[in-house]
């Protein structure tokens, strides 16, 4: 759970909040003019406006008029929640279980999460389910966790019904894996698609895992015969199926191969893995080295990650890294070998 929450945190945040004063921020928001934006929402949450404050906040996760900065977001979004924010509360949470921008912390998170849905926001209540039902920060408690599923699909059903593309895609996945509702993967697939036609990505990515889920024999087969892109998918699997440290050890494992063929998805996923420990040892070196040759291969998003990465090493091991960059060259993949046979060849 915790590294989906990661891989699919920002596409789950909810629109830019507007009211009043606010919406000529929000209007240069929508040019794309998000300096203008960020300079006409910076006076109000000064002042202590909770959705200005939400507003900038967002900014800071997505990256736009401001540089990336989960430790400034979550002081804004604190500060909104704190004033009765509940879409600020919900991410907040989210924040204390993913680790962005404060420490992990499941029991704070179970905080947060109980304030927005005591409001009745259907995000959170779907949240503080599946905190029941884990046993994250709290006792595993089926039938608590069933009674916050079912609140949650009231307001997501509504929300759905009406258009909201991540209450579609909230619905889906509740449909998928039973929450407060009979598991229907035809009706799961339903909101998927209408969540995706509206350019939601999770649902995409939910509608593309369920499709290959189905191919897996296929999948697994190509990915053993050494093909990059099922070795990427399998990988991809194993990190979004309520993955423990097994799954993990076993993704690492998978866009490790993908990655030493040259596949710069691999390699940008591999120095995320060894960056957070997940399924490898924490590595910096290695991360820096796999993310690097992943930049090298055009990855946008690497580039933005590898100054937080090398701000953890010397300079003495960035220059050992880059020379093992500039020598790397990718491995062919080795097909399986053939079976043994026993017995004389058939001549005749």
């Amino acid at each position: 759970m915790r590294l989906a929450a990661a891989v699919f945190l920002v596409l789950l945040i909810p629109a830019i909040a507007i009211a009043g004063p606010l919406e000529d921020g929000k209007a240069a928001y929508e040019r794309h003019d998000y300096k203008t934006a960020i300079k006409l929402w910076l006076p109000l949450a000064q002042q202590g406006d909770p959705k200005a404050q939400f507003n900038i906040g967002l900014s800071y996760v997505q990256g736009k008029g401001v540089k990336k900065d989960y430790a400034e977001a979550a002081k804004l979004f604190r500060k909104a929640a704190n004033q009765g924010n509940a879409e600020a509360q919900v991410i907040l949470g989210k924040f204390y279980v993913t680790g962005q921008g404060v420490p992990k912390d499941d029991a704070e998170a179970m905080k947060w999460y109980r304030m927005a849905a005591q409001q009745g926001n259907p995000d959170a209540q779907k949240q503080l389910g599946v905190m029941y039902e884990e046993g994250d920060g709290v006792p595993k408690d089926a039938v608590e966790a069933e009674k916050w599923f079912r609140k949650a699909v009231i307001g997501t059903r509504e929300k759905a019904e009406h258009g909201d593309p991540e209450a579609q895609a909230n619905l889906g996945t509740m449909y998928y894996k039973g929450m407060g509702l009979p598991k229907d993967n035809d009706e799961a697939e339903k909101w998927y698609r209408k969540a995706a036609a509206q350019g939601n990505k999770y649902a995409q990515f939910q509608l593309d895992t369920i499709a290959w889920v189905q191919n897996y024999g296929k999948t697994i087969k190509a990915a053993k015969q050494g093909d990059p892109e099922a070795q990427e998918k399998l990988g991809e699997f194993y990190t979004f199926v309520d993955a423990g440290p097994e799954q993990l050890a076993e993704a690492a494992n998978w866009f490790r191969k993908a990655a030493e063929q040259g596949s710069p998805k691999g390699q940008k996923t591999l120095g995320f893995l060894y960056y957070k420990g997940q399924g490898v040892p924490q590595d910096y070196s290695e991360a820096y080295f796999w993310n690097m040759l992943a930049v090298a291969a055009g990855e946008k998003e690497s580039a933005e990650e590898s100054s937080a990465i090398a701000a953890h090493l010397t300079p003495e091991q960035i220059a050992a890294e880059d020379k093992r960059i500039r020598a790397w060259k990718p491995t062919p993949a080795q097909p399986p070998a053939p079976a043994e046979t026993t017995g004389a060849p058939d001549t005749k």
